[in-house]
């Protein structure tokens, strides 16, 4: 049966921040590891609101000490050093969510694999949710056939195929049986099988 080689993953990487790229390091075709930086959006609004958000963190947590000194001699309600503690844990809060968007400006690889396409070049303005690059996990692949309804049960009991590529001078490897999905493809009447 006539079946169609596919990459293990193949993961579209997306931008998680707005901002214009200021710098472009994925090239397609290369191979990059986990943890490679692919780009980096501008951060000089993310660097301000991290700092703003740091100012407001170091001023509340001084708050909330000079607060409970003097709530021991009386000079301060419980309810104002409760005021001070919630506000702590808000500006923390903000704080956390400031570093996360700053960290967000680099574009890092999720997987090692290979570029496939890349969608941006410097300059490119990115909203949250645009393509950046494609990767492709092909250290192993996945090959999909169509099963013909009256084979279904046969495949199921095995856990071997043999497979010729035509693309490869016709040579012949050994597949593993992964998943045969549960119902056919409408038009073609067929079971894919992985």
């Amino acid at each position: 049966l006539p079946g169609m080689a596919k990459p293990r993953i193949s993961l579209q990487v997306v931008s998680e921040v707005r901002g214009k790229t200021v710098e472009k390091k994925a090239v397609e075709g290369r191979s990059v590891d986990k943890g490679d930086v692919l780009a980096v959006v501008d951060k000089s609004d993310y660097q301000n609101s991290y700092d703003s958000a740091l100012a407001s963190y170091e001023t509340a947590l001084s708050t909330e000490k000079r607060l409970a000194a003097l709530v021991k001699n009386d000079f301060v309600t419980q309810s104002q050093l409760d005021d001070a503690v919630a506000a702590v844990k808000t500006s923390k809060a903000a704080l956390e969510i400031a570093k996360l968007n700053l960290s967000r400006c680099t574009i890092r690889s999720p997987m090692k694999g290979i570029v496939n396409r890349v969608h941006i070049e410097t300059g490119t303005y990115l909203n949250p949710g645009d393509p950046v690059c494609q990767i492709l996990q092909i250290d192993k692949l996945k090959v999909e056939v169509g099963i013909p309804e009256s084979d279904v049960d046969a495949v199921r009991k095995l856990s071997s195929f043999e497979m010729t590529v035509d693309a490869l001078d016709g040579k012949t490897y050994t597949g593993r049986y992964h998943y045969l999905y549960k119902t056919a493809d409408p038009m073609a009447r067929l079971y894919t099988l992985e």
